[in-house]
């Protein structure tokens, strides 16, 4: 008999409940362990661990453990990392974020460029050493600034910004 691949996943949480779903209606199926491989992704497809089970049995089995693909799809919840509560809340960004920080790098990369090609063009003054290094430490002070403003997270418990992908 031909086997088809239910599902795969690489929580093994999820696989054992699912096989146990499985097993409790009388579904025969295999269970494929890639993650023991030393070199994932080297050769193949991520590392997981796979349910095949019969074709005859796969809409059956597949109308079983639909509520546990369904239950585990949603994607963790951020924890706050200062105190781990999940009391945490999706803030929007500052819509110039991106301008202060493309607005950093350039005001880091001129002056950069200044000093390294001043001497060799006989563009070097004092008064523009001094703006250089007004601009550099202004980079710097933006970037600070942006790592503020670039936070997607705030825990409702002790108030900690973060980001969480």
């Amino acid at each position: 008999m031909k086997e088809i691949l239910i599902y795969k996943s690489k929580n093994s949480i999820v696989i054992n409940l699912m096989v146990t779903v499985l097993e409790a209606n009388g579904i025969a199926y295999r269970q494929h362990d890639e993650t023991i491989d030393q070199r994932p992704d080297s050769y193949g497809p991520p590392p997981g661990i796979s349910i095949y089970v019969f074709q005859k049995d796969y809409d059956r089995a597949l109308k079983l453990i639909n509520p546990i693909i369904k239950e585990n799809i949603e994607a963790p919840k951020p924890l706050c990392p200062k105190c781990g509560s999940e009391e945490v809340v999706a803030i929007p960004r500052h819509k110039y974020t991106k301008l202060v920080i493309l607005l950093a790098v350039l005001l880091f990369l001129i002056p950069g460029l200044y000093f390294v090609y001043s001497r060799n063009l006989n563009i070097s003054s004092q008064s523009l050493d001094i703006i250089a290094i007004v601009m550099i430490l202004s980079s710097i002070a933006l970037m600070i600034v942006s790592k503020y403003q670039n936070v997607n997270h705030q825990c409702k418990e002790c108030g900690r910004k973060f980001n969480h992908i």
